[in-house]
Order: C-alpha cells, then sequence, then structure tokens
C-alpha cells in the first residue's frame, strides 16, 4: 500500500527542523565568548647542595700485575701441582716437565767435559816435556810452538765443555715450571700429559696475580673530555654483579697513546681500587664516574629551568642566560632573571649569580584543566556510555530481575 503523501511532508519537515537545530546550537557554541583557563607553571625551588661534576667512561677490571707463566723448553707435562685460585710463593713449582731427555743430556755433557779435562792434563805434559827438551837444543822451537797450541785448544775445549754441562743443567731445571711472584693462580691451560712445545714464543701455561685485594680499571676517556681527567681524581664506579653499589677508586694514571685498532680517539687511563672483600672479579665491566670538579653547599637549580622558555618569550642572545620565576597566581606572566653559572652535574646547575634561595623557577607549563563547554558534554557522554557498560547482558544491571514473561522489558 503507497505511503500517504501528507506523511512524508510530515516525516521531511521533523528531518529538516533536526538539521536546523543541530546548525543553530553549533553557532551558538562556536560563538561564544572564550572560557580558556589562564596557563599555569611547573617550578621548583633554588635550594643549597652539592654539584659533581663527572666525566663518564667504561673499562674492564684486572689485576694489577699479570704475569703469563711459559716454558722455555719442550716435552710432555709429567705433573700439575696447582690449580685455579691457589695460593704460591715466588719460585715455588707449579708444574713438571718430563726430565728424562734433558737427564741424558746432561750426563752427556759431563762425560764430554772429563774428556776435554783429560785430553788437557795430556797436552799440558807434552807442552811441558818440549819444553825442558828445548832447553837442552834436543827439540826445534817449532814443535814446542805447536805442542803449546794443541794445549790452548785442549783448554778451549774445557771451557767449551764446561758451557755445555750449564746449559744441560739449566735445561733441566727449566723442566721445572716456577712462579715469578707472590700471587694467586687465576688461570690453568696445561693438563698432565698434555706435550708442551717451545718455539720462537713461549706457550701460556698459568697466568698469575699478584694480588686480588688491589685491583685495576683501564678506563677509555674520550678525548673531548681526556684535557679534565688528572692522577688522583676521585672515581666512582658500578659493575653489573652488584647494580646497587657503588665502588670507589683513584685516577693513577693518563695514557698518551691511543689504541691504534679504535675509530674513535680515546685514552687509556688507569684507575687503582681496592678490594679488600675480593668481591670485583677479573674481566668485570665498570661503568667509571670520574669527578673532576666538586663543590659543596652551592646555591643550584635544576637543569631544566634553563631550558624552559614560556610561550611568546623573547629569544635571548648566546651571552646571556635567563630563567623564569613562576608567577605566584595563575595568568601572570613569569618573571625572567638573568644568571650567571658555574657547574653543572647533568641534574643541576650551579648559580654564581641570579635568584635567591628559596625562589620558584618554572620548569614547564602545566597542562589545561578540561573545557566544561564541549569537553564537559563529552565527558557526560562517555559517563554515560560507560554506565551503560556496567549494565548486564540485556541492557540491564547485574542485579536486575527479569522481566515476566510476554512483557516488554
Amino acid at each position: 500500500m503507497r505511503e500517504p503523501r501528507w506523511r512524508r511532508w510530515l516525516r521531511r519537515g521533523v528531518l529538516l527542523a533536526l538539521v536546523s537545530t543541530c546548525v543553530a546550537f553549533t553557532g551558538i557554541y562556536l560563538a561564544r565568548p572564550s572560557t580558556d583557563p589562564p596557563v599555569e607553571y611547573r617550578s621548583e625551588p633554588v635550594s643549597r647542595g652539592a654539584i659533581v661534576e663527572v666525566v663518564g667512561a667504561s673499562g674492564q677490571l684486572a689485576p694489577r700485575t699479570r704475569v703469563d707463566v711459559g716454558s722455555q723448553t719442550s716435552g710432555n707435562v709429567s705433573r700439575v701441582l696447582v690449580d685455579f685460585g691457589s695460593r704460591v710463593r715466588r719460585n715455588d713449582v707449579l708444574a713438571e716437565l718430563d726430565r728424562s731427555t734433558y737427564e741424558v743430556s746432561l750426563r752427556q755433557a759431563r762425560i764430554g767435559l772429563t774428556v776435554a779435562k783429560a785430553a788437557h792434563e795430556q797436552a799440558s805434559r807434552h807442552s811441558a816435556q818440549l819444553d825442558s827438551l828445548q832447553g837442552e837444543g834436543l827439540v826445534s822451537k817449532d814443535e814446542c810452538d805447536r805442542a803449546r797450541a794443541d794445549l790452548a785448544q785442549a783448554k778451549g775445549a774445557v771451557d767449551l765443555a764446561r758451557a755445555q754441562v750449564a746449559r744441560a743443567r739449566i735445561d733441566l731445571e727449566r723442566c721445572q715450571i716456577r712462579s715469578p711472584i707472590d700471587g694467586e693462580v687465576v688461570a690453568r691451560n696445561v693438563s698432565v700429559g698434555q706435550t708442551v712445545a717451545a718455539s720462537l714464543s713461549a706457550p701460556v701455561l698459568f697466568v698469575i696475580a699478584d694480588d686480588l685485594e688491589r685491583m685495576q680499571i683501564q678506563a677509555s676517556v674520550a678525548e673531548a673530555d681526556v684535557g679534565r681527567v688528572e692522577a688522583g681524581q676521585e672515581v666512582e664506579f658500578a659493575v653489573d654483579a652488584f647494580p646497587d653499589e657503588t665502588f670507589k677508586g683513584r685516577v693513577a694514571e693518563i695514557r698518551s697513546a691511543p689504541p691504534p685498532e679504535q675509530s674513535v680517539v680515546t685514552y687509556p687511563t688507569i684507575i687503582l681500587v681496592d678490594d679488600a672483600n675480593r668481591r670485583l672479579r677479573s674481566g668485570m665491566t665498570a661503568t667509571v664516574s670520574i669527578v673532576v670538579a666538586r663543590r659543596d653547599g652551592v646555591l643550584r637549580l635544576p637543569d631544566v629551568a634553563l631550558r624552559f622558555r614560556p610561550p611568546g618569550a623573547a629569544r635571548e642572545t648566546k651571552e646571556e642566560e635567563l630563567v623564569y620565576l613562576a608567577p605566584a597566581s595563575p595568568g601572570t606572566p613569569p618573571e625572567p632573571v638573568r644568571v650567571v653559572t658555574g657547574l653543572d652535574d647533568g641534574r643541576y646547575t650551579e648559580i654564581l649569580d641570579g635568584p635567591e634561595e628559596g625562589a620558584r623557577v618554572a620548569t614547564g607549563v602545566a597542562p589545561p584543566a578540561r573545557d566544561a563547554g564541549a569537553g564537559g558534554i563529552l565527558d557526560q557522554l562517555t559517563a554515560w556510555l560507560n554506565g551503560g557498560e556496567r549494565k548486564g547482558k540485556h541492557g540491564r544491571s547485574p542485579g536486575a530481575a527479569l522481566p515476566a514473561a510476554g512483557r516488554a522489558p
């Protein structure tokens, strides 16, 4: 059945009235006077405290003295007398090589010395006999000269044999690998039965640290910061093994030659550390802060106050630094104040001239309050929607009773 014409015109009129009403309310809302709240500022007080300027670096912990112990002779390892963590004294035996080959060499050298001595005695007697016969005119001078030459050669053979004996004895003694210093074994790279081959470079069998209670850090300091680092400065550092603790040390040496293999120029800086409890271990990575300047009880303000500029503030020149005093009441612009700054530790900056202690400096703009107009309508709509979400699955509150059958809810 076709809809009557008057009903179609009625529906169109209602729709046009709704659109006109929405347009009218939108115009009224946009034409209303502005009700923006005054600007409010976050602030912090100017206070007194310590300013500590540091240079950051990183490095690895290591013993102050670390000796690689090798072998100058070759052979099979017959005994190992120490292990990781063993305390040793100077000249203590760490390991022994098989001695049989070197004992045979020593016996051969001693036999050669005996033979050389016998030849020397015979040449000495023969030379003495010829000297006596020459005095009687029974032998020629040439025969005496040859006898003296044979005696000198025999004496040289004795000296050579003695040197061979000494060398064989030294080789035999080198079969015992001894500690060159007092300390602790931190690495053992050899086992019983292993063959040690001493060639142009001696193999490293043990690593000994002199005292693990006295450590050092070789930190890499950037070239932009090395000019402020000096020997004797205090150092604070942390390691990942103890993230909540800070350890202390002091700068002992700044070396002049940067490592050649790095693309960034850094200078090795030696930092001495005392670790009486022996909690720090060799190879730990240390995050280092070298204290290059420290002042206690100075007037200071937060760095963020130096960076903050209120809306519409004029741009100052490079020669001056400004901070802005926070206004006492909302809507009042902050007052600019010139400051002369000193040390900066990355969080606070020392004030040499500027605001007095207790003055509050602006550090940012506080977030504005929500608009009571469109924002209030939006809040009401959001609250209404949230309230609807808290209702039950069928649009009722969770505790509401269901309608009777056959009745509309």
